[in-house]
């Protein structure tokens, strides 16, 4: 009798079924991970990049509001965010990513003026 498949056995049993867990060995506390450092959270950097602009982000955005009359909403969109994202910075949670540093720099510099805090 000829098979289609030249290799196949009939008789092979099924690969086993695992759930991808594989017994670890036992590691001395100096040698486990070190757990997770927190750092700020970057909203429209791609990739999780920060931006590279330093400056107090929140007093930023608050000021270029007040100077210019903008909203949050008006801001992100700008920024090509979420409305809710301008928010974020003016509250401290989530920090610009480059590319809305960027567009923030720019508002600064056109409503506002002067170096960034």
């Amino acid at each position: 009798m000829r098979l289609g498949r030249l290799g196949h056995d009939p008789m092979a049993r099924p690969a086993p079924i695992t759930l991808g867990w594989v017994p670890r060995p036992n590691l001395a506390p100096s040698e486990k991970a070190h757990p997770a450092v927190a750092t700020d959270r970057t909203s429209g950097g791609g990739n999780g990049r920060a931006t590279t602009i330093k400056a107090n982000w929140p007093e930023v955005v608050r000021r270029i509001v007040q100077q210019s009359g903008l909203s949050h909403a008006e801001i992100a969109r700008r920024c090509d965010r979420d409305p809710s994202t301008a928010t974020k910075w003016i509250e401290g949670v989530a920090i610009p990513g480059p590319g809305p540093a960027a567009v923030l720099s720019e508002l600064w510099t056109k409503h506002v003026g002067g170096p960034l805090p």
